[in-house]
């Protein structure tokens, strides 16, 4: 985290793998803890070696402290409301030979925007809220994440659009 003015983080993230030997790993590209524009599933999502790389800013947008909850729901205190602006990218292959052959156009890249909701429930137990539409650089369709967990490492995904609107759970 780099502070990018007041209460405005710049977020950077490095990630690489790789998987060796008979009963090797495949590791996943897509998803919103990956590249937000590319899917989970499908050819090419699974590889045994890769890089990723993200960055993402999130100004502040306003102070709040809404509160939800109530009866047999828990207390919610929603203490700010964050924009979101990222893009992510990764390069997936199988073989070190596949290396030689590398160039820009097999990046998975994906800009997008949402918006972040840190919380409290019970006004003690942090945890995120967060909305992102995303898009592919190389695609024309654009994807919606509705999802829970702690501020740049979602961990509950709630709603995945794909996408000509099909609805993943």
């Amino acid at each position: 985290f780099f502070s990018a003015g007041t209460e405005s983080p710049l977020l950077v993230r490095g990630e690489a793998g790789a998987s060796f030997g008979p009963d090797r790993q495949s590791f996943r590209l897509g998803g919103p803890d990956r590249v937000r524009g590319v899917s989970r599933r499908g050819p090419g999502s699974h590889v045994g070696r890769f890089a990723l790389g993200r960055l993402e800013w999130n100004p502040l947008l306003r102070y709040t402290r809404a509160r939800g909850g109530g009866g047999i729901f828990p207390s919610v205190v929603v203490k700010a409301i964050y924009g979101a602006v990222f893009t992510d990218a990764a390069y997936g292959w199988e073989r070190g030979r596949d290396l030689e052959s590398f160039g820009a156009g097999d990046i998975r890249h994906s800009v997008g925007a949402g918006l972040r909701l840190p919380s409290f429930i019970l006004e003690r137990f942090p945890i995120t809220f967060a909305f992102d539409v995303s898009k592919r650089t190389d695609a024309s369709d654009w994807n919606v994440f509705l999802y829970i967990g702690s501020f740049f490492f979602p961990e509950i995904i709630i709603l995945e659009n794909r996408g000509g609107g099909k609805i993943k759970h």
